[in-house]
């Protein structure tokens, strides 16, 4: 094969993942999953575990997340390739809330954001969830703290839906329901700016349920 048709191939396989990568990102998890076989079938790259860690979050399946990811994690080079790190760092931190677990949270959010600059979208969904892994660990002040400054650093695009959500799952748990009800109500559209809807999902259900507890 030449080294043009090696290329070619390569790029190709890379479109594939980062295909898969968004499809995940935006929610369409279902037609993500009709994918995992042909990406498990990819050579081994921190790109291929990173998308498999991904799916596997977001689907329920942590203990093939936490293999995944590490293997992502491993293979990758901060140094060289500071950008795809910090995704990696970021899925962890996913990995993280759907385990409830506020040192992977808080220690992969921080690894994620000393990767990027404030802004990007690796730094920012990082920094939308430090503020769960600071509650989780007890430390209510740095949260509350952590996501004031999340949204200095959100624009008014897709990235502040996230930061909105997880302030007002803070905001519930705190018993400050009319500010959560306000962030999810902002999480919850996805028409005009775009978003995830995965998220929006999330915020739907968490709206719901602080409308019970208003009594609503």
């Amino acid at each position: 094969m030449k080294a043009e048709e090696v290329a070619a191939t390569a790029e190709s396989l890379r479109r594939l993942l980062r295909a898969v990568d968004a499809l995940v990102g935006a929610g369409n998890i279902a037609e993500a999953q009709t994918w995992s076989a042909a990406v498990d079938a990819l050579p081994p790259s921190p790109l291929r575990s990173s998308v498999l860690g991904y799916l596997s979050t977001v689907s329920g399946q942590n203990d093939s997340a936490q293999s995944q990811l590490e293997m992502a994690w491993r293979t990758s080079n901060p140094e060289r390739d500071p950008k795809a790190a910090a995704r990696v760092a970021q899925r962890f931190v996913l990995h993280g809330v759907a385990s409830w677990d506020g040192p992977m949270i808080t220690g992969w959010a921080e690894r994620a954001m000393s990767l990027t600059e404030p802004g990007t979208p690796a730094h920012v969904e990082s920094e939308a969830i430090y503020g769960l892994g600071l509650y989780a660990r007890g430390r209510l002040g740095e949260a509350e703290a952590s996501y004031q400054r999340a949204f200095g650093h959100a624009a008014e695009n897709a990235q502040k839906q996230r930061v909105q959500m997880g302030a007002g799952w803070l905001a519930l748990r705190l018993d400050n329901v009319e500010s959560a009800l306000v962030n999810f109500e902002s999480a919850a559209p996805t028409e005009y700016r775009g978003g995830s809807l995965r998220i929006s999902l999330w915020a739907e259900a968490w709206l719901a349920r602080t409308h019970l507890v208003l009594g609503n």
